[in-house]
Protein backbone atom coordinates (compact mmCIF):
# COMPACT_ATOMS: atom_id res chain seq x y z
CA UNK A 1 0.00 0.00 0.00
CA UNK A 2 1.46 3.35 -0.83
CA UNK A 3 2.28 5.61 1.94
CA UNK A 4 0.67 8.55 2.44
CA UNK A 5 3.00 11.96 2.65
CA UNK A 6 0.12 12.98 5.40
CA UNK A 7 0.39 9.92 7.73
CA UNK A 8 1.45 11.23 10.81
CA UNK A 9 4.47 9.03 12.25
CA UNK A 10 3.93 7.49 16.06
CA UNK A 11 5.67 10.10 17.88
CA UNK A 12 3.55 12.75 16.40
CA UNK A 13 0.52 11.25 16.52
CA UNK A 14 -0.35 13.03 19.73
CA UNK A 15 0.10 16.77 18.28
CA UNK A 16 -1.74 15.46 15.04
CA UNK A 17 -4.54 14.54 16.87
CA UNK A 18 -4.47 17.61 19.45
CA UNK A 19 -3.97 19.95 15.81
CA UNK A 20 -7.24 17.93 14.18
CA UNK A 21 -9.40 18.17 17.44
CA UNK A 22 -8.75 21.66 18.21
CA UNK A 23 -9.16 23.27 15.34
CA UNK A 24 -11.60 26.22 14.61
CA UNK A 25 -12.33 25.22 11.12
CA UNK A 26 -14.47 22.01 10.43
CA UNK A 27 -12.68 19.05 9.52
CA UNK A 28 -13.56 15.49 9.18
CA UNK A 29 -11.75 11.99 7.26
CA UNK A 30 -13.86 9.47 5.78
CA UNK A 31 -12.96 6.68 3.91
CA UNK A 32 -12.36 5.96 0.00
CA UNK A 33 -13.69 2.77 -0.21
CA UNK A 34 -17.29 3.44 1.10
CA UNK A 35 -17.11 7.11 2.14
CA UNK A 36 -17.76 5.97 5.82
CA UNK A 37 -16.79 8.86 8.46
CA UNK A 38 -13.14 7.56 10.56
CA UNK A 39 -13.22 10.46 12.59
CA UNK A 40 -14.51 14.19 13.29
CA UNK A 41 -13.63 17.30 15.55
CA UNK A 42 -15.79 19.69 17.77
CA UNK A 43 -16.01 22.27 14.72
CA UNK A 44 -17.50 19.97 12.09
CA UNK A 45 -20.27 18.62 15.22
CA UNK A 46 -20.94 21.84 15.67
CA UNK A 47 -21.32 22.98 12.10
CA UNK A 48 -23.51 19.92 11.47
CA UNK A 49 -25.50 18.97 14.28
CA UNK A 50 -24.88 15.70 15.76
CA UNK A 51 -22.85 13.97 18.28
CA UNK A 52 -19.66 12.57 17.89
CA UNK A 53 -21.18 8.43 18.18
CA UNK A 54 -24.18 9.88 15.58
CA UNK A 55 -21.84 11.29 13.26
CA UNK A 56 -19.42 8.77 13.08
CA UNK A 57 -22.58 6.42 11.89
CA UNK A 58 -23.29 8.61 8.56
CA UNK A 59 -20.98 8.06 6.07
CA UNK A 60 -20.19 11.12 3.60
CA UNK A 61 -23.44 11.44 1.29
CA UNK A 62 -26.04 11.35 4.52
CA UNK A 63 -24.52 15.29 5.18
CA UNK A 64 -25.23 16.36 1.56
CA UNK A 65 -28.51 16.49 -0.84
CA UNK A 66 -29.26 13.72 -3.35
CA UNK A 67 -28.23 16.00 -5.97
CA UNK A 68 -24.66 16.24 -5.08
CA UNK A 69 -23.82 12.58 -4.53
CA UNK A 70 -22.62 11.82 -7.97
CA UNK A 71 -20.62 14.23 -7.63
CA UNK A 72 -18.85 13.18 -4.60
CA UNK A 73 -18.26 10.10 -5.84
CA UNK A 74 -16.92 11.40 -8.74
CA UNK A 75 -14.76 13.51 -6.65
CA UNK A 76 -13.06 11.12 -4.52
CA UNK A 77 -12.09 8.25 -7.51
CA UNK A 78 -8.62 9.34 -7.07
CA UNK A 79 -7.82 12.63 -5.21
CA UNK A 80 -4.83 13.77 -5.11
CA UNK A 81 -2.13 13.23 -2.34
CA UNK A 82 -1.46 17.15 -2.48
CA UNK A 83 -3.59 19.84 -1.05
CA UNK A 84 -6.84 20.05 -2.76
CA UNK A 85 -9.53 23.04 -3.21
CA UNK A 86 -12.62 20.93 -4.57
CA UNK A 87 -14.85 24.26 -4.86
CA UNK A 88 -18.36 24.99 -3.13
CA UNK A 89 -20.69 22.36 -2.40
CA UNK A 90 -24.26 22.31 -0.62
CA UNK A 91 -24.10 20.64 2.68
CA UNK A 92 -26.82 19.49 5.06
CA UNK A 93 -27.58 20.11 9.00
CA UNK A 94 -29.35 17.15 10.97
CA UNK A 95 -32.48 19.51 11.23
CA UNK A 96 -32.33 19.22 7.09
CA UNK A 97 -31.20 23.30 6.29
CA UNK A 98 -29.44 23.10 3.42
CA UNK A 99 -25.89 25.48 3.33
CA UNK A 100 -22.76 26.22 1.37
CA UNK A 101 -19.19 25.20 2.19
CA UNK A 102 -16.00 25.61 0.46
CA UNK A 103 -13.89 22.26 0.97
CA UNK A 104 -10.53 21.70 0.51
CA UNK A 105 -9.28 18.27 1.22
CA UNK A 106 -5.87 15.78 0.58
CA UNK A 107 -5.60 12.58 0.51
CA UNK A 108 -4.46 10.34 3.58
CA UNK A 109 -4.05 7.00 5.46
CA UNK A 110 -5.95 6.80 8.67
CA UNK A 111 -5.59 3.49 10.42
CA UNK A 112 -4.49 1.76 7.58
CA UNK A 113 -7.75 2.81 5.66
CA UNK A 114 -6.97 4.78 2.38
CA UNK A 115 -9.17 8.16 3.19
CA UNK A 116 -9.27 11.54 2.65
CA UNK A 117 -9.08 14.81 5.21
CA UNK A 118 -11.61 17.28 4.27
CA UNK A 119 -11.93 21.02 5.87
CA UNK A 120 -15.68 22.27 4.69
CA UNK A 121 -16.19 25.67 5.93
CA UNK A 122 -19.70 27.03 5.83
CA UNK A 123 -19.52 30.58 3.85
CA UNK A 124 -23.23 31.25 3.69
CA UNK A 125 -22.38 34.98 5.07
CA UNK A 126 -19.78 35.21 2.48
CA UNK A 127 -21.96 34.27 -0.22
CA UNK A 128 -24.77 36.54 1.16
CA UNK A 129 -22.57 39.81 1.08
CA UNK A 130 -21.28 38.89 -2.30
CA UNK A 131 -24.81 38.84 -3.41
CA UNK A 132 -25.33 41.73 -2.04
CA UNK A 133 -22.72 43.33 -3.04
CA UNK A 134 -23.73 42.00 -6.33
CA UNK A 135 -27.14 43.00 -6.34
CA UNK A 136 -25.64 46.88 -5.85
CA UNK A 137 -23.55 46.18 -8.59
CA UNK A 138 -26.12 45.42 -10.98
CA UNK A 139 -28.50 48.42 -9.54
CA UNK A 140 -25.51 50.98 -9.95
CA UNK A 141 -24.91 49.62 -13.14
CA UNK A 142 -28.76 49.56 -14.53
CA UNK A 143 -28.85 53.34 -12.98
CA UNK A 144 -25.65 54.51 -15.24
CA UNK A 145 -26.60 52.83 -17.75
CA UNK A 146 -30.25 53.69 -17.51
CA UNK A 147 -29.37 57.90 -17.28
CA UNK A 148 -28.94 59.90 -20.62
CA UNK A 149 -25.35 61.53 -19.48
CA UNK A 150 -22.63 59.97 -21.06
CA UNK A 151 -20.46 58.30 -18.29
CA UNK A 152 -17.34 56.28 -17.97
CA UNK A 153 -14.91 55.81 -14.92
CA UNK A 154 -11.08 55.76 -14.64
CA UNK A 155 -8.42 54.59 -12.57
CA UNK A 156 -4.99 56.16 -11.08
CA UNK A 157 -3.59 55.18 -14.77
CA UNK A 158 -6.33 56.19 -16.64
CA UNK A 159 -7.39 53.00 -17.71
CA UNK A 160 -10.94 52.73 -18.11
CA UNK A 161 -12.95 50.83 -15.63
CA UNK A 162 -16.18 51.46 -16.66
CA UNK A 163 -18.52 53.01 -19.52
CA UNK A 164 -21.72 52.98 -20.37
CA UNK A 165 -24.18 52.97 -23.37
CA UNK A 166 -24.28 56.70 -23.62
CA UNK A 167 -20.17 56.81 -23.47
CA UNK A 168 -20.35 55.02 -26.58
CA UNK A 169 -22.83 56.93 -28.56
CA UNK A 170 -21.49 60.46 -28.09
CA UNK A 171 -17.83 59.10 -28.35
CA UNK A 172 -19.03 56.65 -31.04
CA UNK A 173 -16.45 54.10 -29.89
CA UNK A 174 -17.34 50.30 -28.49
CA UNK A 175 -16.92 49.52 -24.30
CA UNK A 176 -15.33 46.59 -25.10
CA UNK A 177 -12.52 48.50 -27.26
CA UNK A 178 -11.84 51.30 -24.64
CA UNK A 179 -12.15 48.82 -21.35
CA UNK A 180 -8.74 48.27 -19.77
CA UNK A 181 -6.99 51.12 -22.03
CA UNK A 182 -5.84 54.37 -20.96
CA UNK A 183 -8.82 56.74 -21.83
CA UNK A 184 -5.72 59.06 -23.46
CA UNK A 185 -4.02 56.03 -25.71
CA UNK A 186 -7.49 55.72 -26.70
CA UNK A 187 -7.79 59.20 -27.68
CA UNK A 188 -4.58 60.12 -28.43
CA UNK A 189 -5.58 63.95 -30.33
CA UNK A 190 -6.73 64.63 -26.59
CA UNK A 191 -3.75 64.96 -25.00
CA UNK A 192 -2.89 67.93 -26.96
CA UNK A 193 -6.30 69.67 -26.21
CA UNK A 194 -7.59 71.64 -23.47
CA UNK A 195 -9.19 68.57 -21.89
CA UNK A 196 -6.11 66.74 -20.75
CA UNK A 197 -5.16 69.76 -18.98
CA UNK A 198 -8.37 70.00 -17.29
CA UNK A 199 -8.15 66.16 -16.38
CA UNK A 200 -5.20 67.23 -14.24
CA UNK A 201 -6.17 68.92 -11.50
CA UNK A 202 -9.11 66.88 -9.97
CA UNK A 203 -6.66 64.27 -10.52
CA UNK A 204 -3.60 65.39 -8.69
CA UNK A 205 -5.89 68.23 -6.17
CA UNK A 206 -8.83 65.50 -5.70
CA UNK A 207 -11.28 68.32 -6.29
CA UNK A 208 -14.34 68.23 -8.83
CA UNK A 209 -14.14 70.17 -12.12
CA UNK A 210 -16.54 71.16 -14.99
CA UNK A 211 -15.99 72.61 -18.24
CA UNK A 212 -17.31 72.64 -21.91
CA UNK A 213 -15.48 71.61 -24.37
CA UNK A 214 -15.35 71.09 -27.88
CA UNK A 215 -13.67 68.26 -29.70
CA UNK A 216 -12.48 68.73 -32.95
CA UNK A 217 -11.85 64.79 -34.25
CA UNK A 218 -14.84 64.32 -33.48
CA UNK A 219 -16.85 67.73 -34.39
CA UNK A 220 -18.55 67.53 -30.88
CA UNK A 221 -19.20 69.56 -28.09
CA UNK A 222 -19.02 67.90 -24.65
CA UNK A 223 -20.60 69.78 -20.92
CA UNK A 224 -18.36 67.48 -18.98
CA UNK A 225 -18.26 66.80 -14.71
CA UNK A 226 -15.38 64.72 -13.34
CA UNK A 227 -15.97 63.95 -9.82
CA UNK A 228 -12.62 62.33 -8.33
CA UNK A 229 -13.05 58.25 -6.65
CA UNK A 230 -10.94 56.71 -4.10
CA UNK A 231 -9.07 54.88 -6.79
CA UNK A 232 -9.62 57.41 -10.21
CA UNK A 233 -12.25 59.77 -11.24
CA UNK A 234 -15.93 59.42 -12.37
CA UNK A 235 -16.74 61.23 -15.27
CA UNK A 236 -20.32 62.71 -16.68
CA UNK A 237 -20.73 64.07 -19.79
CA UNK A 238 -23.59 65.54 -22.21
CA UNK A 239 -23.74 66.21 -25.99
CA UNK A 240 -23.86 69.84 -26.32
CA UNK A 241 -23.29 69.62 -30.49
CA UNK A 242 -27.07 70.55 -31.07
CA UNK A 243 -27.11 73.22 -29.23
CA UNK A 244 -24.23 74.76 -30.21
CA UNK A 245 -25.30 74.59 -34.14
CA UNK A 246 -28.15 75.31 -32.94
CA UNK A 247 -27.19 78.46 -30.92
CA UNK A 248 -25.24 79.19 -34.52
CA UNK A 249 -28.17 78.81 -36.51
CA UNK A 250 -29.85 81.64 -34.15
CA UNK A 251 -26.64 83.68 -34.54
CA UNK A 252 -26.54 84.04 -38.11
CA UNK A 253 -30.55 84.44 -38.36
CA UNK A 254 -30.65 87.30 -35.92
CA UNK A 255 -27.66 88.79 -37.99
CA UNK A 256 -29.48 89.13 -41.00
CA UNK A 257 -32.60 90.18 -39.31
CA UNK A 258 -30.36 92.87 -37.72
CA UNK A 259 -28.65 93.70 -41.24
CA UNK A 260 -32.59 93.56 -43.26
CA UNK A 261 -33.11 96.25 -40.14
CA UNK A 262 -30.88 98.47 -40.32
CA UNK A 263 -31.01 98.71 -43.94
CA UNK A 264 -34.57 99.33 -44.05
CA UNK A 265 -34.75 101.76 -41.42
CA UNK A 266 -32.08 103.81 -43.11
CA UNK A 267 -34.15 103.55 -46.13
CA UNK A 268 -37.28 104.84 -44.21
CA UNK A 269 -35.32 107.78 -42.75
CA UNK A 270 -34.07 109.53 -44.89
CA UNK A 271 -38.01 110.35 -46.54
CA UNK A 272 -38.69 111.09 -42.83
CA UNK A 273 -35.94 113.38 -42.72
CA UNK A 274 -36.71 115.11 -45.71
CA UNK A 275 -41.01 115.52 -44.16
CA UNK A 276 -39.55 117.35 -40.83
CA UNK A 277 -37.58 119.54 -42.74
CA UNK A 278 -40.00 120.82 -44.88
CA UNK A 279 -42.90 121.07 -41.98
CA UNK A 280 -41.24 124.34 -40.72
CA UNK A 281 -41.65 125.79 -44.67
CA UNK A 282 -45.06 124.70 -44.17
CA UNK A 283 -45.67 126.33 -41.05
CA UNK A 284 -44.26 129.76 -42.63
CA UNK A 285 -46.59 129.91 -45.42
CA UNK A 286 -49.43 128.33 -43.87
CA UNK A 287 -48.76 130.31 -40.92
CA UNK A 288 -52.54 132.42 -40.83
CA UNK A 289 -54.67 129.54 -40.84
CA UNK A 290 -55.22 127.88 -37.79
CA UNK A 291 -56.66 124.94 -38.79
CA UNK A 292 -53.10 124.33 -40.69
CA UNK A 293 -51.09 125.10 -37.80
CA UNK A 294 -52.77 122.13 -35.97
CA UNK A 295 -52.72 119.83 -38.31
CA UNK A 296 -49.06 120.77 -39.27
CA UNK A 297 -48.87 120.23 -35.43
CA UNK A 298 -49.81 116.46 -35.61
CA UNK A 299 -48.12 115.51 -38.99
CA UNK A 300 -45.03 117.14 -37.22
CA UNK A 301 -45.74 114.96 -34.01
CA UNK A 302 -46.42 111.81 -35.68
CA UNK A 303 -42.93 112.18 -37.51
CA UNK A 304 -41.02 111.85 -34.22
CA UNK A 305 -42.82 109.62 -33.14
CA UNK A 306 -42.34 107.71 -36.44
CA UNK A 307 -38.41 108.44 -36.06
CA UNK A 308 -38.23 107.21 -32.70
CA UNK A 309 -39.65 103.79 -33.56
CA UNK A 310 -37.06 103.73 -35.89
CA UNK A 311 -34.40 104.31 -33.56
CA UNK A 312 -35.89 101.57 -31.71
CA UNK A 313 -35.73 99.11 -34.35
CA UNK A 314 -32.12 99.85 -34.83
CA UNK A 315 -30.66 99.15 -31.22
CA UNK A 316 -32.98 95.82 -30.88
CA UNK A 317 -31.08 94.85 -34.45
CA UNK A 318 -27.72 95.35 -32.96
CA UNK A 319 -26.61 91.92 -32.97
CA UNK A 320 -25.09 89.72 -30.18
CA UNK A 321 -21.61 89.79 -29.15
CA UNK A 322 -19.98 86.19 -30.04
CA UNK A 323 -20.96 83.52 -27.70
CA UNK A 324 -18.11 83.55 -24.73
CA UNK A 325 -17.59 87.50 -25.08
CA UNK A 326 -19.28 90.23 -23.19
Amino acid sequence: MKQSPYQPSASGQHGYSQLFCESPAPLYIFALDDLQFLDVNQAALEQYGYSRENFLKLDATQIRPETEIERLRKAVRNPPFSYYDYGIWLHRHRLGQQFHVQVYGHRTLFNDREAILVMANNIEQRLAAENLLQSKTTELENILESITDGFYAIDEQAKVTYFNREAERILRCRREDVLGRNLFEFFPESTSSRVYQLFKLPAEQRTSASFQEYYAPLDISVSVHIYPKKDGLSVYFIDTTAQREQLEKIRVQQQQLSNISMSHSHDIRGPLSGILGLLPLIELKEGSSENNLHTLALVKQAARELDQVIRKIILQAEPYPPQGQD
